[in-house]
């Protein structure tokens, strides 16, 4: 869940975006996943799901390099655009974002998905 003040709004990056509605200092939890709310599913379950199913989840989710699940965010994280110089990063453990840099009010969050995703940018 995301643990700062946010706003979903238009993106100069692509369609919607996140934004800061505070000031996020350098090293700060931004996100962590809800057990029980975000959404993992393994190949198995995934491959159950109907076409539009499946385009959702990859359009608002992603599949993870390190463990080969699929997730999706419950909440407004999953407007967070990719970004090869995004101001978030994966946490230690790779399950959290922090703030790579303090981040000002009004800034549009961003992470680089290649930490995570299994896909190519």
């Amino acid at each position: 869940m995301i643990k700062i003040n946010t706003e979903v709004g238009q993106s100069e990056i692509h369609g919607l975006g996140l934004f800061t509605l505070e000031d996020i200092e350098e090293g700060a939890l931004v996100w962590e996943p809800t057990i029980g709310l975000d959404i993992k599913l393994g190949e198995e379950e995934f491959e159950k799901l109907k076409k539009e199913e499946k385009e959702f989840f990859l359009h608002y989710g992603y599949k993870d390099k390190d463990d080969g699940q699929y997730y999706l965010n419950f909440d407004h994280s999953r407007f967070i655009n990719h970004d090869e110089d995004g101001n978030l990063s994966v946490g230690e453990g790779g399950s959290n974002l922090i703030a790579k840099r303090k981040i000002n009010v009004g800034e549009e969050l961003t992470e680089n998905y290649s930490e995570f995703e299994m896909a190519s940018f």
